[in-house]
């Protein structure tokens, strides 16, 4: 039986993707750094984060920011020919 690597809510999302990646695993509970020692495990922990769950949100933001950008050009190109 292995450890269990947990991440702390305060974690970055690159220190988290770090250590998920050096620990070759996918996903780790992330337990609150607010929550008192003697709390049950219901309210140590908050989810989980995986590798999945953050590739997803990246996807998200690039074709945001495609759309963004290719809205930009847009406007722009026909206030161009508004003039």
């Amino acid at each position: 039986m292995g450890i269990v690597i947990e991440m702390r809510s305060d974690t970055s999302l690159h220190e988290a993707i770090k250590t998920l990646a050096k620990n070759r695993i996918l996903s780790a509970p992330v337990r609150d750094v607010d929550a008192p020692q003697d709390a049950s495990w219901m309210d140590k922990y908050l989810g989980v984060i995986e590798f999945a769950g953050i590739t997803h949100w990246v996807l998200q933001q690039v074709i945001y920011m495609f759309f963004l950008i290719l809205l930009i050009k847009m406007l722009a190109l026909s206030h161009k020919f508004d003039d």
